[in-house]
């Protein structure tokens, strides 16, 4: 796949962007149930997360650089750690 065209797509197609601290891109796919990541020029660098996703549709950072998802289709927040993609349920 171009890589240009697949940035488009996914940030077309996905419904919640955030920004890394490192800068790479996280896009959500709803209905995929995926995270990708992407290099700030643009590289598909493929799933960040495929697991404990359920419409993924929001994005959020934090200081520490864990990844918090929130999934509508199962009303649930997921937390994934900077180096690697497990998903821990986000604390109360």
């Amino acid at each position: 796949m171009n890589t240009k065209r697949g940035w488009f797509l996914a940030v077309v197609l996905g419904l919640a962007v955030a920004q890394a601290q490192e800068r790479n891109l996280f896009v959500a796919n709803q209905g995929g149930n995926t995270i990708r990541e992407f290099s700030p020029s643009g590289v598909d660098l493929g799933d960040f997360a495929t697991t404990g996703l359920n419409g993924p549709t929001g994005l959020a950072f934090d200081r520490s650089g864990n990844l918090y998802v929130s999934n509508i289709a199962s009303n649930t927040i997921r937390k994934f750690s900077p180096t690697d993609a497990a998903t821990l349920p986000a604390p109360d």
